[in-house]
C-alpha cells in the first residue's frame, strides 16, 4: 500500500522513516504541501499523513484538494499537529480528514494510525471514516475506554425493542434504526474541541469548568453540520448533528444546551441519553468509583420524567437483562427484579 507523509522537517521525516523499517508500506516523502500534492496526482496514494503547517501549500489546502479531485477511490489522511495546533483539528476535519496524531509521535500510536487507514481505505466506506472519527473522542478521552462502543450497542439494543412498539413503528424504521444506531458513536465528538486541561482534569469540575465542558455538545453539531457540507449525500448526519447536540437535555425542561423540554428534545437523544447516563453511572472513571448495578438502577428509573422520557424508562426496565448481559455480564444477578 502506498503511503505519503507530507512534512517539512527533516528530523521528523527520519524519524517516521525509521518507525518504518520492516514495513510494507511503499513509502514517498514530501518536503511541502505542494509538493505533496503533485505526489497524490501521479500515484495516488492510499494513505496520506500530513503536517498542518508547510511551506507552498499548508495541510488544510492539501487535504482540501484531494478530497476535491478523488474520483472512485478514497484516500485515508491523517493530520499531524502539535499540542499548541490542537484548534486547528476542527478545520483539518471540517476540509476532510480522517485521523489525527499529536507530536511528539510515538512509534506504536503511528503503526496503528496506519493500520486504522488501511482498513479504511480498503472498505471503500465512508461510513467507517465515522468509526475512526468516533473512535478519536476516546482516545483523546481515554478514560472512558469502550465507551463510544457501549453506546452503540446500548442504543442498539432499546433500539430494535422500539421498532416492535406500535408507538414508535412508524419514526423506528430500518433506516431511522440504522441511521440511529451509527450516529450514538458520535455523541461526544464536540470533546475534540475541548482544552486537555478540563477533559483530562480528576477533580469534581467547578461551575466555570462545567460550562466550558457543556460547550462539546455546541463544538459537536457544529462540527457535524460543517462536515455535513462537504458531504451532503450522507443522511445520517442529520441524526448524528440532533444527537450531538441535545443528547445532555433533560426531559423537565433542565438540560443543555438549549432547555429543550419533553418530546421538543428529538427521540434519537432522548435514546442516546439513556445509554450515555446508565454507561456513565456504572463504569469508574477518573473522578468516581464505578456505581453498583443496583444503585445505578435506582438513580435511573428515579429520574423517570425528570431527566429521562418516562416511556424509555419502562423501555429500559424491559430490556434490562439483555443490557447486563451483554455489555455488563459481571453484574448479572446483582439486583433483584423489584426495582
Amino acid at each position: 500500500m502506498k503511503l505519503l507523509i507530507a512534512e517539512d522537517n527533516l528530523m521528523h521525516q527520519m524519524i517516521l522513516s525509521e518507525y518504518l523499517n520492516g514495513t510494507s508500506y511503499e513509502v514517498m516523502f514530501a518536503n511541502n504541501g505542494k509538493e505533496a500534492w503533485n505526489i497524490w496526482k501521479e500515484f495516488a496514494p492510499e494513505i496520506v499523513v500530513t503536517d498542518i503547517n508547510m511551506p507552498y501549500m499548508n495541510g488544510h489546502e492539501l487535504i482540501r484538494n484531494i478530497r476535491e479531485h478523488e474520483i472512485g477511490t478514497y484516500t485515508h489522511i491523517i493530520t499531524i499537529t502539535s499540542s499548541q495546533e490542537i484548534v486547528e483539528l476542527e478545520k483539518s476535519f471540517v476540509n476532510g480528514s480522517d485521523d489525527f496524531m499529536v507530536k511528539p509521535i510515538q512509534e506504536n500510536e503511528f503503526i496503528f494510525r496506519l493500520k486504522v487507514g488501511e482498513r479504511v481505505s480498503r472498505s471503500a466506506d465512508k461510513k467507517a471514516f465515522f468509526d475512526t472519527l468516533a473512535r478519536l473522542t476516546e482516545l483523546r478521552d481515554r478514560d472512558t475506554g469502550g465507551h463510544v462502543n457501549r453506546i452503540k450497542v446500548f442504543t442498539t439494543i432499546l433500539a430494535s425493542h422500539m421498532k416492535r412498539m406500535p408507538k414508535y413503528s412508524e419514526i423506528m424504521t430500518e433506516t431511522y434504526v440504522k441511521n440511529l444506531i451509527l450516529s450514538s458513536i458520535l455523541h461526544d465528538i464536540g470533546k475534540i474541541g475541548i482544552d486537555d486541561d478540563l477533559l483530562k482534569s480528576k477533580s469534581i469540575y467547578t461551575d466555570e469548568e462545567r460550562h466550558r465542558m457543556q460547550k462539546h455538545t455546541v463544538f459537536g453539531s457544529q462540527l457535524l453540520s460543517e462536515i455535513k457540507e462537504v458531504h451532503p449525500n450522507m443522511g445520517f448526519l442529520d441524526l448524528a448533528i440532533s444527537i450531538a447536540r441535545s443528547h445532555h437535555e433533560r426531559y423537565d425542561g433542565k438540560g443543555y444546551p438549549d432547555r429543550l423540554k419533553g418530546e421538543s428534545i428529538p427521540l434519537e437523544a432522548r435514546i442516546v441519553s439513556i445509554a450515555d447516563v446508565f454507561d456513565a453511572l456504572i463504569s469508574k472513571r477518573a473522578y468516581k468509583n464505578a456505581f453498583t448495578l443496583e444503585k445505578t438502577l435506582e438513580i435511573m428509573y428515579s429520574e423517570s420524567g425528570k431527566q429521562f422520557d418516562p416511556d424509555l424508562i419502562e423501555v429500559l426496565k424491559s430490556v434490562i437483562d439483555e443490557i447486563i448481559s451483554t455489555l455488563y455480564p459481571q453484574n448479572e444477578g446483582a439486583v433483584s427484579n423489584d426495582l
